[in-house]
């Protein structure tokens, strides 16, 4: 109803809610605030695919995004996000995107790495070196799809899947992220470094 009035009345409206949901639906345009500082400012989709720091990366979505501790490395003209889960080779989609100062050229960097649920697939296969294998530890069905919680060494996190491919409890799962949907985050500032231009 609000959506319809607005726009036939055709004018600026500004609209504050607490509720992600109404603010991706309803808004053109959406101001995120923390403490009374703005954290971003841009279309709905632009702040879901290019946070502009983890809080935003966080607020936005749900199941929230998934996030970790890692460090990115130099390897052989590439970088790599070393993570208590694993060693993943960055693709060039990425790795070239990273922030000139991110400092992946003079040595490690501490970051926070993110994925969110949607971009993780689950399967039986074997694991591979940048595939881990996880504990299913959680499945929350929700009619068209499933919340899968997965453990991998002391790592949580959640995955999102078709409700008909849906893995059982207390079983192993090897993990495929999409290492293109991968966001990274200064450790201390958890600022983006990832230049979205």
């Amino acid at each position: 109803e609000l959506i319809h009035l607005q726009r036939n009345l055709g004018t600026t409206t500004i609209y504050v809610t607490h509720d992600q949901v109404e603010a991706m639906t309803m808004g053109d345009r959406i101001m995120i605030l923390r403490y009374g500082q703005i954290q971003q400012i841009g279309e709905p989709e632009v702040l879901y695919n290019q946070p502009a720091n983890m809080f935003v990366a966080q607020f936005i979505g749900s199941p929230a995004m998934n996030v970790s501790s890692g460090r990115l490395e130099a390897d052989d003209g590439g970088t790599v996000l070393v993570a208590e889960i694993g060693r993943f080779p960055l693709p060039p989609e990425v790795s070239s995107r990273i922030k000139p100062d991110a400092g992946t050229t003079a040595g490690p960097r501490e970051v926070m790495w993110g994925i969110r649920p949607e971009d993780m697939r689950l399967d039986s296969s074997a694991p591979g070196p940048d595939s881990p294998q996880a504990l299913v530890d959680l499945v929350e069905g929700l009619g068209s799809d499933a919340h899968v919680s997965l453990k991998i060494k002391d790592v949580m996190l959640v995955a999102r899947t078709p409700a008909d491919d849906r893995p059982d409890e207390n079983t192993n799962v090897t993990v495929h992220f999409n290492m293109n949907k991968l966001r990274l985050f200064d450790l201390e500032s958890e600022i983006s470094i990832i230049d979205y231009s």
